[in-house]
């Protein structure tokens, strides 16, 4: 470290400059600002949050994750929230009529779950999660997944994500018009980002040699006069199969294969 030392008068010193200390000696170490007022915990700007906007100072770890209890905005400020709560989110809101609003005034900064195990970037059970400031750049980052009970949880102006939000199991689905886009060059390359489009049209699963298809019990009954192998198109994996013993193989994929009778082998995948 270099120390620079103006001297005056006899043995006395005026002037101290620390070079590359942080914190530097005497000085506190602020994490996060509401306004003018600085805080050297996240927790205990969050306790002053009601309604305002917190801004981040440095980069925080939230090793257990927390739980955001108060309708704040979250302005990362080109800074890093980390954490690696088990089964839980590094951020969490888990009350009714709670809004958490993460942006980025700066830019690239990042909501991160950094476990090897199960959890979240963020994970709502209850209350909202709004994603940018609707109008802004909102050029930032959530590596790893967002979790919400509902699509009516989550509003999202913008951000690139890791990964689809989902609820937990699966997938939610995008608002009206937008669809999940994966960026696919550039630094952003693998993020996902909310776009105007529209998705696809479901397509449930067919049969192809014999069997009947009912959507509303999710229910594929196998055909008892078809023998050998039967194929089942599209997606079959929310699906119970039923499956008469002269049938030995299904191809394609699959949900939950109930036999009445004998063996049938399957090849595909479970989604």
């Amino acid at each position: 470290k270099m120390v620079s030392v103006g001297f005056k008068g006899q043995g006395s010193i005026d002037n101290v400059t620390w070079t590359g200390i942080d914190p530097i000696p005497g000085q506190v170490d602020y994490v996060a600002a509401i306004g003018d007022k600085k805080y050297e915990t996240f927790e205990a700007a969050l306790a002053d949050a009601e309604g305002q906007t917190i801004k981040l100072l440095k980069d925080i770890e939230i090793a257990e994750g927390i739980t955001i209890d108060k309708t704040t905005t979250l302005d990362l400020a080109g800074k890093t929230v980390s954490g690696s709560p088990d089964g839980a989110g590094v951020l969490a809101v888990e009350s009714e009529g709670v809004t958490l609003t993460i942006e980025d005034t700066s830019g690239n900064g990042r909501v991160a779950y950094t476990g090897e195990s199960e959890g979240y970037a963020v994970m709502v059970s209850d209350g909202t999660l709004v994603l940018g400031a609707n109008g802004a750049e909102n050029n930032f980052y959530i590596d790893g997944v967002v979790a919400a009970t509902s699509s009516e949880n989550l509003t999202v102006h913008g951000g690139y994500l890791k990964n689809k939000p989902t609820d937990g199991d699966t997938e939610l689905d995008p608002p009206t018009g937008k669809v999940w886009q994966q960026i696919t060059e550039g630094n952003k390359k693998g993020y996902y980002q909310l776009v105007e489009g529209e998705a696809p049209p479901a397509t449930g699963p067919t049969v192809d040699n014999g069997g009947t298809v009912d959507s509303t019990t999710k229910t594929i009954t196998v055909d008892t006069a078809t023998n050998g192998t039967v194929t089942i198109e599209g997606d079959a994996s929310s699906y119970t199969i039923e499956v008469p013993a002269n049938v030995t193989t299904i191809n394609g994929k699959v949900g939950t294969v109930t036999v009445k009778s004998g063996t049938v082998d399957i090849s595909g995948a479970f989604k």
